[in-house]
């Protein structure tokens, strides 16, 4: 969660961010290339193979093998993606993405 904080200092240092208040750990929302310029360069996180699509989102992880840590984020239809949940030791690219993200539901 430490993670996501940092990306909401962002958020709010830029002024682009918002919080959704439906859950209990908030996800941080920004444009989507805000939130993948601060994957990549705060974290070196990169998308994995795999993405799980619904009518509104779609949903991928991010990760960094180097360092074992992982996003998954949730893009929407207007062109915000959120930073919904993260961990630590990723290691290897996931052979089996989506069922990892379904697991996260």
């Amino acid at each position: 969660m430490t993670r996501l904080i940092s990306i909401l200092a962002l958020a709010i240092a830029t002024g682009g961010g918002t919080v959704s208040e439906t859950r209990a750990a908030q996800p941080v929302c920004l444009d989507a290339s805000e939130l993948e310029a601060t994957l990549i360069d705060m974290y070196g996180e990169y998308p994995q193979p795999g993405v799980t699509r619904t009518a509104t989102a779609v949903t991928q992880i991010w990760a960094s093998p180097r360092t074992g840590t992982w996003t998954l984020v949730k893009y929407l239809a207007d062109g915000t993606a959120c930073a919904v949940d993260e961990g630590l030791d990723f290691g290897e690219p996931l052979l089996d993405a989506p069922a990892l993200m379904a697991s996260l539901r």
